[in-house]
Protein backbone atom coordinates (compact mmCIF):
# COMPACT_ATOMS: atom_id res chain seq x y z
CA UNK A 1 0.00 0.00 0.00
CA UNK A 2 1.20 3.70 -0.57
CA UNK A 3 -0.08 6.95 1.07
CA UNK A 4 1.46 10.61 1.09
CA UNK A 5 1.59 12.21 4.26
CA UNK A 6 0.79 16.04 4.13
CA UNK A 7 2.19 18.23 7.15
CA UNK A 8 -0.11 18.26 8.83
CA UNK A 9 -0.44 14.66 9.03
CA UNK A 10 3.57 14.49 9.29
CA UNK A 11 3.09 16.57 12.67
CA UNK A 12 0.25 14.41 14.23
CA UNK A 13 2.52 11.55 13.14
CA UNK A 14 5.53 13.03 15.21
CA UNK A 15 3.68 13.36 18.37
CA UNK A 16 2.58 9.76 18.24
CA UNK A 17 5.93 8.77 18.00
CA UNK A 18 7.19 10.81 20.34
CA UNK A 19 4.79 9.07 22.83
CA UNK A 20 4.75 5.55 21.77
CA UNK A 21 8.59 6.18 22.09
CA UNK A 22 7.87 7.50 25.75
CA UNK A 23 5.36 4.81 27.08
CA UNK A 24 7.88 2.19 25.21
CA UNK A 25 11.08 3.46 27.30
CA UNK A 26 8.92 4.27 30.37
CA UNK A 27 7.90 0.19 30.69
CA UNK A 28 11.44 -0.91 29.92
CA UNK A 29 12.58 1.55 32.82
CA UNK A 30 9.71 0.32 35.14
CA UNK A 31 8.74 3.86 35.24
CA UNK A 32 5.11 3.65 36.31
CA UNK A 33 3.93 7.04 36.63
CA UNK A 34 5.81 7.67 33.40
CA UNK A 35 4.04 4.77 32.03
CA UNK A 36 0.73 6.57 32.61
CA UNK A 37 1.39 9.87 31.38
CA UNK A 38 2.59 8.65 28.29
CA UNK A 39 -0.61 6.36 27.85
CA UNK A 40 -3.01 8.98 28.79
CA UNK A 41 -1.69 11.50 26.37
CA UNK A 42 -1.54 8.65 23.45
CA UNK A 43 -5.21 7.78 24.44
CA UNK A 44 -6.20 11.19 22.68
CA UNK A 45 -4.16 10.46 19.23
CA UNK A 46 -7.00 8.25 17.40
CA UNK A 47 -9.42 10.16 17.23
CA UNK A 48 -6.92 13.62 16.11
CA UNK A 49 -5.54 11.13 13.23
CA UNK A 50 -8.83 9.61 12.30
CA UNK A 51 -10.05 13.30 11.84
CA UNK A 52 -6.96 14.22 9.89
CA UNK A 53 -7.70 11.13 7.44
CA UNK A 54 -4.80 9.66 7.84
CA UNK A 55 -4.91 5.26 8.13
CA UNK A 56 -5.27 3.20 10.69
CA UNK A 57 -2.06 1.02 8.74
CA UNK A 58 -0.28 3.97 9.02
CA UNK A 59 -0.89 4.77 12.22
CA UNK A 60 0.15 1.64 13.08
CA UNK A 61 3.45 1.23 11.16
CA UNK A 62 4.40 4.35 13.30
CA UNK A 63 3.37 3.62 16.76
CA UNK A 64 5.61 0.24 15.85
CA UNK A 65 8.40 1.42 14.97
CA UNK A 66 9.05 4.07 17.97
CA UNK A 67 7.90 1.42 19.92
CA UNK A 68 10.72 -0.81 18.87
CA UNK A 69 13.48 1.78 20.26
CA UNK A 70 16.39 -1.03 20.88
CA UNK A 71 15.61 -2.21 17.27
CA UNK A 72 16.13 1.19 15.52
CA UNK A 73 18.93 2.17 17.83
CA UNK A 74 18.15 5.46 19.45
CA UNK A 75 14.65 6.84 18.27
CA UNK A 76 14.50 10.13 17.11
CA UNK A 77 11.12 12.46 15.63
CA UNK A 78 13.99 13.51 13.65
CA UNK A 79 14.25 10.15 11.84
CA UNK A 80 10.54 9.81 10.78
CA UNK A 81 10.09 10.50 7.54
CA UNK A 82 13.44 8.15 6.69
CA UNK A 83 11.63 5.26 8.70
CA UNK A 84 8.40 6.30 6.80
CA UNK A 85 9.94 6.40 3.49
CA UNK A 86 11.90 2.67 4.06
CA UNK A 87 8.13 1.63 4.68
CA UNK A 88 6.78 3.52 1.64
CA UNK A 89 4.80 5.91 3.00
CA UNK A 90 5.94 9.39 0.96
CA UNK A 91 6.50 12.98 2.97
CA UNK A 92 4.70 15.50 0.90
CA UNK A 93 6.49 19.13 2.17
CA UNK A 94 7.99 17.65 5.10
Amino acid sequence: MKFTVTRAQYRALEGLAHWCYQAARCDAEHDAEGSEQARQTLSTFPAQLDRLGIPYWVQNTVSAWAQDFRAEGNIRVAYLDQALRRRGIACEGV
